[in-house]
């Protein structure tokens, strides 16, 4: 299998887990990162900036499944 196709299953399996991000990276991005003192941060912007952010995670499956959840309640 090449490392082409290996993304492409991976890339799969992340939409099954995190479908309402999958879609909203559609019309929109998302952004997760560490901040100094905030732990790590999670947000969804769309072209009029940050519709949504959660702060204080303690690891990035954390930030994801908020950030899927919180998506799925923007729509």
């Amino acid at each position: 299998m090449t490392k082409k196709q290996e993304m492409k299953i991976q890339q799969k399996q992340d939409m099954l887990e995190y479908p309402n991000i999958a879609n909203w990276i559609h019309k929109g991005c998302i952004e997760i990162s560490y901040e100094f003192g905030r732990d790590i941060v999670a947000r969804a912007l769309d072209k009029g900036g940050i519709v949504w952010e959660g702060t204080q995670y303690k690891n990035p499956e954390e930030a994801m499944e908020a950030l899927d959840f919180a998506i799925a309640q923007l729509a």
